[in-house]
């Protein structure tokens, strides 16, 4: 019951951050693209369509995800069980496609990967 508590908190925690995010997004709908260039840079890539170009823009963190190694053995006849553990650090990805209309300006977002490697584009939008 204490573990499913944790966890629906610790959730919580992640959709607030996320509608945050989306929130702070949402204020640059209806602007000129270029507004949202100035705070992140260049994008990734450019996608034409007929609609409006669709932006792409990357964000990368490293995280870590623990480990843990368990080794047994004897010594003469005595077993022995050692274990091991603690970090190595992985990579963590996120695209944001910003959607534009035909006159450049942005109409959605979409994003893929860890939000949390996006936390530094959010932390340059004014």
């Amino acid at each position: 019951m204490r573990r499913a508590l944790v966890l629906a908190l610790l959730l919580a925690g992640c959709v607030d951050a996320q509608v945050s995010e989306r929130r702070q997004l949402g204020r640059y709908e209806g602007k000129d693209v270029s507004e949202l260039i100035l705070q992140w840079g260049p994008p990734e890539s450019v996608i034409p369509r007929p609609e409006g170009p669709v932006y792409t823009f990357a964000g990368a963190a490293i995280g870590y995800a623990t480990t843990s190694s368990t080794t047994s053995g004897a010594i003469g006849a005595r077993p022995i069980l050692a274990t091991t553990s603690g970090s190595v650090p992985v990579s963590q990805q996120c695209r944001i496609n910003v959607y534009t209309d035909g006159q450049s300006r942005i109409i959605g977002f979409r994003y893929t990967g860890v939000n949390s490697a996006c936390a530094d584009m959010y932390d340059r939008l004014h």
